[in-house]
């Protein structure tokens, strides 16, 4: 009786785990901050990921999204996932983008690149980024959470 009772709560416990596993989903808005400088031009001081929203399709195949700083600076960054040895992380890595104020052009400019690692079954993230412009730092952090 007592094996059939430890039997049955180990199955309850094994099914709601697996049942929290398919609930949780990389797709969706992740929304979060971060950290870190760079000077594209002299005097010019962008904080790149500062704040930033992005978006995972149901494919999984793509992070895309926006980033803006304090200062009005902003540009767009997309990464593609790579392969993950941890079935509850996934990374993607990419570019990032400036879109330059003192050039007439609408295009932005490649700012650097990116990787970023998604928790989902927690429903966080966090990642590093790193820029093409020689600076102090020139580099930085993100974090973020899974918001829809």
């Amino acid at each position: 009786m007592i094996n059939a009772r430890r039997i049955a709560i180990a199955l309850s416990v094994f099914f709601a785990l697996g049942a929290a596993s398919l609930n949780a989903q990389l797709s969706g808005t992740w929304k979060g901050s971060g950290t870190g400088s760079c000077i594209p031009h002299p005097g010019i001081v962008i904080y790149p990921w500062q704040e930033w929203k992005g978006e995972i399709p149901d494919a999984e195949d793509v992070f895309s999204g926006e980033w803006r700083d304090s200062g009005g600076n902003h540009g767009t960054f997309k990464g593609t996932p790579l392969p993950s040895p941890i079935p509850e992380e996934r990374r993607f890595s990419g570019e990032w983008t400036w879109l330059d104020p003192t050039v007439p052009s609408t295009q932005p400019v490649v700012g650097g690149k990116f990787s970023m690692t998604f928790y989902f079954l927690e429903g966080y993230c966090k990642g590093t980024w790193s820029s093409v412009w020689p600076s102090a730092s020139a580099r930085g952090t993100m974090k973020g959470e899974r918001v829809d």
